[in-house]
């Protein structure tokens, strides 16, 4: 039998991607990023700024609503430049110019983008020299729009471009590092999904918790300005983190959908409508009404969560009452976990917030991390069940194969034979065998199928008796989830010596047993004799559930054989009927070989029906086919009407069969029966049976 468990190439593919992520985490930790900040010349330049004489500013604190409009922030320079120096700072959504000494020597102007005139942030690298020193630096700035005054200018140092691009990379390592983990286990779901081929046995879909991953990945990557810093590019990272958020509520509601019992299609429907109708509202306010986005994002981003939000509650009560009504667990644990971590960080990070305003690349760092841990949760709960679930879902194919073969032959009969066979060669069993209840307190091998090089032990010929055997084996079954493994019989030999001595007697070594059961009642045992231990208990889950089918199909071959029965066999004599006659001198009769044809009429039979009754002539017809099938065989006997017979013999020799009808004879006129009996002899067959019948017919009638 073939391992029933793990793919084990898949299960190391997942474990390679494990190791890479681990891997990437120990090396962006573990560099320079975080230990040359002892090195970097970095010096602070953020604090003394003037607008007038008297006022000194902590420009970072400053948007560009806090000062008088058209006047700048000054402060001199220090005596201390290099030629090396730079004036280096971030500016976010304000339009800017750097002068010295009133001479401008630097301008940054935003321009018209997909989502207005904001641009996010962006890092501004003034040159300086030693000439230099002493002089008034002066910073004019405003906002990109009219009435915007949130735009600020943060985070001044005089340095070297290279130190202070450090600076920021450093600062944004742990943002952007738990934004590529999310990014990174979102391709890796969206591989899983293309590396399954059944995907109708996947606990979720995987693909949509892929994209949701890779979508908020790829937007908190953007929100930590680490891309526009490293590009250089401001608009299609801009563009990027004012649209993609909208994208990611309609496959998040697919996989949420997707663990649920009823998986509703409303739900999706209106997650894809609701996603693209807050995208498509900000894209209409913006160039149909001339709304920038910063004002249209954050309004109409709260509305889609909100909604997003009691959708998704919707369908998680939902879910939650249908499964209450039907008494079955909901599959959402590790998901509520998740959600709770990530909900609990993103309100941490809002306290953060709120207790300081001045918000950062690093801002959402604890959000970050939740929002990796709540993809690894699902990765893990994904991973649970393939390692737990994918053994089950194994075995159902392997049941359903078995049973295909339940039901490839003509008859119940030969199907469950085929069944046998097919379970032997995939088990790699040495031995396989069904006893039945033969109602007299015994049961007797019924069915066996046994490897190549290995002999029948002749399970007809074998019987086990129901109390002391029987009885303690079904006591078993039912402590043991209605299956019982042996994997050394040795350890058999002092619960149940008599069964010990059966299995030591055909040389069984290990042994899984279930039982046939039917509305609860025992009626047999199927059993597997010397397949590998490694794998028995497999062995025994699968026939434990395949026991029953084996009892269904035992059932209808006892049911065939009583249609068979009643259809082929007269119900007064129990002999075969005319039905039965005729199509076996169609089908079922070699003419071509030596056989004796018998014609038995009962003389008197309608007298005796109407002095002594029918009951009296009844016992006359039963007596008269006993005494004809004890001596030919009850499959060789034909009632063809209420007083006659005919009968087939195929004895070898002529002798034979007439030694036979003179003992059927005398059988029945020991009875004390009148009957006429003739018969004939075929030594070499014949080509025309219909000439045989005549001749015994005449013989019968004194014709000839």
């Amino acid at each position: 039998m073939k391992p029933i468990g793990l793919n084990v190439k898949r299960i190391y593919t997942l474990l390679f991607f494990l190791i890479t992520a681990t891997l990437l985490i120990l090396i962006l930790i573990g560099t320079d990023i975080y230990t040359a900040g002892q090195t970097l010349q970095l010096r602070s330049f953020s604090d003394g700024w003037m607008q007038d004489p008297g006022e000194s500013y902590y420009i970072d604190n400053l948007k560009c609503g806090s000062f008088k409009t058209g006047k700048g922030l000054s402060k001199v320079l220090p005596a201390e430049l290099t030629d090396g120096d730079a004036f280096c700072f971030s500016s976010q959504n304000v339009n800017l110019k750097v002068s010295l000494d009133g001479e401008e020597v630097y301008r940054f102007e935003s321009r018209k983008n997909l989502t207005g005139m904001g641009y996010g942030s962006k890092t501004h690298t003034v040159g300086l020299s030693a000439a230099d020193a002493g002089k008034t630096v002066t910073v004019q700035y405003w906002g990109v729009y009219e009435g915007g005054s949130a735009g600020k200018v943060y985070e001044v140092y005089l340095s070297t471009p290279s130190d202070y691009y450090r600076y920021k990379v450093s600062k944004m390592g742990m943002p952007v590092l738990f934004s590529l983990l999310t990014c990174f286990f979102g391709i890796v779901l969206i591989l899983i999904h293309f590396a399954i081929r059944d995907k109708d046995v996947l606990p979720f879909e995987v693909m949509a918790l892929g994209i949701f991953a890779l979508i908020m990945g790829i937007w908190l990557l953007v929100d930590t300005n680490f891309l526009q810093l490293m590009t250089g590019s401001l608009y299609i990272w801009r563009d990027i983190s004012k649209t993609i958020l909208f994208l990611a509520g309609y496959p998040l509601v697919v996989f949420v959908n997707s663990m649920t019992k009823l998986r509703r299609s409303i739900y999706v429907h209106l997650s894809f409508f609701l996603s693209v109708g807050c995208l498509a509202g900000i894209l209409i306010a913006r160039y149909s009404y001339g709304i920038d986005m910063i004002w249209s994002f954050s309004r109409v981003m709260i509305v889609y969560v909100v909604l997003l939000l009691l959708l998704i509650i919707i369908m998680l009560a939902d879910n939650s009452y249908y499964c209450r009504m039907l008494g079955t667990k909901s599959t959402f644990r590790t998901f509520y976990l998740g959600v709770t971590i990530l909900l609990s960080c993103a309100a941490a990070d809002l306290i953060i917030y709120f207790m300081k305003p001045a918000r950062d690349d690093t801002f959402g760092g604890i959000t970050r991390i939740a929002m990796t841990v709540f993809v690894v949760l699902m990765l893990i709960r994904f991973l649970t069940w393939w390692t737990r679930d994918h053994k089950e879902v194994e075995r159902d194919r392997f049941i359903n194969r078995a049973l295909q073969y339940a039901v490839s032959a003509d008859t119940p009969e030969n199907n469950i034979r085929s069944m046998i066979r097919f379970l032997g060669n995939e088990f790699e069993a040495r031995r396989i065998f069904i006893f039945e209840d033969q109602k007299n307190g015994k049961y007797r091998g019924t069915y066996e199928w046994y490897a190549e090089g290995h002999e029948s032990i002749q399970l007809d010929m074998l019987y086990v008796p129901f109390k002391g055997l029987v009885d303690e084996l079904y006591e078993a079954f039912n402590k043991n989830d209605h299956k019982l493994i042996i994997t050394n019989i040795e350890d058999y030999k002092t619960v149940n010596a008599a069964f010990y001595n059966v299995l030591s007697t055909n040389h069984a070594d290990n042994l899984v047993l279930a039982p046939l059961e039917v509305n609860q009642k025992l009626i047999g045992v199927v059993g597997v004799v010397g397949a590998p231990v490694k794998s028995l208990e497999g062995i025994a889950e699968i026939i434990s559930l395949i026991s029953y089918f084996l009892a269904q199909l035992v059932l209808q071959r006892e049911e065939q054989k009583r249609m068979y029965y009643y259809t082929y066999n007269d119900a007064l004599s129990g002999a075969m009927n005319h039905r039965a006659y005729r199509k076996f001198i169609e089908q079922g009769l070699d003419t071509s070989t030596a056989f004796g044809y018998l014609c038995c009429s009962l003389i008197g039979l309608e007298a005796i029906n109407k002095t002594r009754g029918y009951e009296a002539g009844d016992r006359i017809v039963v007596k008269v086919a006993e005494c004809l099938m004890e001596v030919f065989g009850e499959e060789n006997v034909y009632r063809l009407n209420g007083t006659d017979f005919s009968v087939f013999g195929f004895e070898s020799e002529e002798i034979y069969f007439e030694n036979d009808v003179e003992r059927v004879k005398k059988l029945i006129k020991e009875k004390e029966i009148d009957a006429q009996i003739a018969s004939l002899y075929c030594m070499y067959g014949t080509k025309n049976l219909d000439l045989v019948i005549q001749r015994v017919n005449d013989r019968l009638t004194g014709k000839a």
